[in-house]
């Protein structure tokens, strides 16, 4: 008996040590981020009072992570939104996870893992980083089977996520990880004609629509949500929101871009008419990894008839 015991003691011991390892993991994160989350937090604070008026729903929009892991950041910044009494409906991400367009990319990171962590939903379109070739769709399987994480289009289908009375859709971008990167903006025309037509088959345009990228944007009044361009935007003249990237350059691509650029994420308070949508752009940049806040910019939206 004594010695089923020592071998079931020996068996739990690299279980507990493992989990011990994670918390410790967990603790160190959560040290590396708590100066820029108290920083920003506080900057919101005095700088967008929007955001704590009552919404029909919150959201946190990322874009261009390319292949770097950052989720417990978003897990940070859910966190103290959380904290802060704003919460998140859902994280919206739009496009670009990987930087070639295969899944062992996101696989090696373990996107799969940080992503079901938020526990919130996560609506996510797809990027021109994010496939190989016209039809590939590896990407878009691996991050089907994350539980929490809801694919915006699959295929011609597309689907759409209400929160209160704001209704949410988006469509990928038709491009593709080494195409021949030449008139660009029209290719975006058919996809966007073509998820506006099933749209308005499907009780009409949605309030917030994500797209990868700026030229995929189409009429108002649509608030349209774009990332793609590596340099935060907020127009309200446009009712566009363009999101710069979530990637600390570890697994960008192209690194001189990265140093050029800011990382970034936007909040959103999103309100049904006759009240504005509210919107702040968060900009930090990374050293040793552990982000610092550069600057916040904040708009007002108008709201969607």
């Amino acid at each position: 008996m004594q010695h089923l015991a020592g071998c079931i003691a020996a068996l739990i011991q690299p279980v507990r040590q493992a989990r011990s390892r994670v918390s410790e993991r967990i603790l160190r994160m959560a040290a590396r981020y708590s100066d820029f989350v108290r920083d920003y937090s506080r900057a919101l604070s005095s700088r967008a009072s929007g955001l704590s008026r009552p919404a029909s729903a919150h959201f946190l929009v990322i874009s261009d992570l390319h292949g770097a892991n950052r989720f417990d950041l978003v897990k940070a910044v859910l966190d103290s939104e959380f904290a802060a009494g704003r919460g998140v409906s859902a994280v919206l991400v739009l496009g670009d996870l990987a930087n070639f367009g295969f899944p062992l990319e996101l696989g090696v990171r373990r996107f799969r893992t940080a992503i079901a962590r938020l526990r919130v939903p996560v609506l996510m379109i797809l990027g021109n980083h994010d496939k190989h070739g016209p039809t590939d769709t590896s990407v878009a399987r691996y991050l089907s089977k994350i539980p929490n994480a809801m694919l915006m289009q699959t295929g011609p289908d597309y689907r759409f996520a209400n929160f209160g009375s704001v209704r949410v859709g988006g469509f990928d971008d038709p491009r593709y990880f080494g195409d021949d990167n030449t008139g660009n903006a029209k290719k975006q025309v058919p996809a966007r004609e073509a998820f506006l037509h099933a749209a308005r088959d499907e009780g009409g345009v949605p309030d917030i629509i994500m797209v990868h990228e700026p030229y995929a944007a189409g009429p108002q009044p649509a608030l349209w949500l774009n990332g793609h361009m590596h340099s935060p935007k907020l127009d309200p003249s446009r009712n566009q929101v363009q999101v710069g990237m979530l990637t600390d350059g570890v697994c960008f691509y192209n690194r001189k871009s990265h140093r050029r650029a800011p990382s970034n994420f936007v909040l959103l308070a999103a309100r049904s008419s006759p009240e504005e949508t509210s919107a702040a752009s968060v900009s930090f940049r990374w050293k040793r990894g552990v982000p610092g806040l550069t600057r916040i910019d904040t708009a007002e939206f108008t709201p969607w008839a």
